[in-house]
């Protein structure tokens, strides 16, 4: 595991020019943005997070993961489902059909299961990389429901991501060392 930012890159660049993946731009999410836009934002933010948090990581499966985590292919007003339900339950609907489109890897699909942990309880993200989409995922649609449309540019509000993100992950990877020693 290292950080090649130019590795990231590159899986991040192919994944966006799957037909399949450009199915995302369909859906909206987060106050005009698409769900390809938010996917696309948790997945440089997760990355950027890694790098600020010196955490090496998988950058295939942190690209495959952030990309594919809100893989749900509906759109949520049409669905007629309550924010509760959709919150719940879009995890297992991306994991569902991302497994349909693409071969994934255990990592990946916990990522995707698990990134809207502790909502999903029972889910818990089991890598670094889960964790940081997690993290990065509320942090992003935070940021566009509140503040913008579009893609996010890394670096505006970094202050935010160092404080708030940082002890979060702190407390994060101290849970996964209790649980890689089976403490937890």
């Amino acid at each position: 595991m290292t950080n090649d930012r130019e590795r990231f890159e590159q899986v991040l660049d192919e994944l966006q020019q799957d037909p399949k993946i450009l199915k995302m731009q369909k859906f909206s999410q987060h106050q005009g943005n698409t769900t390809l836009q938010h996917c696309r934002n948790v997945a440089l933010y997760s990355f950027q997070l890694a790098e600020r948090l010196h955490w090496k990581v998988d950058e295939e499966a942190l690209a495959r993961g952030a990309m594919l985590h809100d893989y749900y292919l509906y759109s949520i007003q049409d669905k007629g489902v309550s924010a509760w339900r959709h919150g719940t339950g879009h995890p297992q609907t991306a994991l569902d059909n991302a497994r349909k489109d693409f071969t994934l890897n255990r990592k990946e699909e916990n990522i995707i299961r698990s990134h809207m942990w502790p909502l999903t309880i029972t889910h818990v993200p089991a890598s670094k990389e889960a964790l940081l989409v997690s993290m990065a995922d509320k942090y992003c649609a935070s940021r566009e429901m509140l503040t913008q449309r579009g893609e996010m540019k890394p670096g505006v509000n970094e202050h935010w991501i160092r404080r708030g993100l940082k002890h979060r992950a702190g407390q994060g990877a101290a849970y996964l060392h209790r649980k890689v020693r089976g403490e937890a």
